[in-house]
């Protein structure tokens, strides 16, 4: 029973040593053919710009128009970068209101304090404190009605009034 055990163990070790070196000449395969895809690129780079800067020799209109394109790519790549950092900046401005918020609600609740409504408006007693669209849903007689600032400046009195100091967002 022993022999059987070992030899079965054996064959185990066999087999997944197997298996392991399939995977590993697998991997080595991707990882060849990776490389000569790359090398096939940067020749293919290389000789369209060897033919750009011959064609650019040969005739100044071809080079205006390879300096005008690659111009294009430039102004496109820096736009695309200004684009995302923009996003950034948006998704950190959110994320900084989301844990600002989250800090207020926090010093309201340990100082049990529940925030009256900012104005008389219907939907005021139905509204959370820091909900921003209240303010589109104000009455047209309202204080408050489409003018955010306002909101904020009410809503920023209050919470003075309650010990509660909102400091200005750092710079973004």
């Amino acid at each position: 029973v022993r022999a059987a055990k070992d030899a079965y163990a054996d064959s185990q070790r066999k087999s997944v040593a197997s298996m392991r070196e399939k995977e590993r000449r697998t991997a080595r395969r991707r990882e060849e053919a990776r490389l000569q895809r790359v090398a096939a690129a940067e020749a293919e780079a290389f000789s369209a710009a060897q033919r750009e800067a011959a064609l650019a020799k040969a005739d100044p209109e071809v080079a205006s128009r390879i300096r005008a394109r690659t111009h294009a790519k430039a102004e496109e790549e820096r736009r695309r970068v200004e684009r995302r950092m923009h996003a950034e900046r948006v998704v950190q401005r959110a994320r900084y209101a989301e844990a600002l918020q989250d800090t207020i609600k926090a010093q309201l609740v340990k100082k049990h304090i529940v925030l009256p409504p900012l104005c008389a408006c219907p939907h005021a007693t139905k509204s959370q404190p820091f909900d921003l669209t209240a303010v589109y849903r104000c009455a047209h007689n309202c204080p408050l009605h489409n003018d955010e600032a306002a909101y904020h400046a009410a809503l920023s009195q209050m919470l003075a009034a309650h010990d509660i100091l909102i400091a200005p967002p750092p710079a973004l």
